[in-house]
């Protein structure tokens, strides 16, 4: 039988875990930046507009060409930016290519 102990100590790991997941990003969209002949982009300078406010983390692109945009909300990205230029939205959960000359 539990007592007044353990159900203190469960209560606060219950809400220390409520507190973590607040924090916790909602949304993310994967961005592959190439070159117009497909090489990989190297440190593109990568950011999004969230739908109903807000901008991402600006994030540079792996030697791959690959970064990750990542927000709090479960919103969608209304644009995304690679170096300053829009190249339209990004589903939540989805990835983009962006060509880029």
């Amino acid at each position: 039988m539990p007592n007044k102990r353990s159900k203190t100590l469960v209560a606060i790991a219950l809400s220390t875990g409520l507190l973590a997941a607040s924090n916790a990003f909602a949304g993310a969209c994967y961005v592959h930046v190439t070159w117009s002949d497909g090489d990989p982009r190297p440190n593109a300078k990568v950011q999004g507009s969230v739908s109903w406010g807000g901008m991402t983390k600006k994030v540079s692109t792996d030697d791959d060409g690959d970064a990750t945009l990542r927000w709090s909300s479960d919103n969608d990205l209304v644009k995304v930016f690679v170096n300053g230029r829009n190249y339209g939205g990004c589903r939540n959960g989805y990835s983009k290519t962006v060509v880029t000359y």
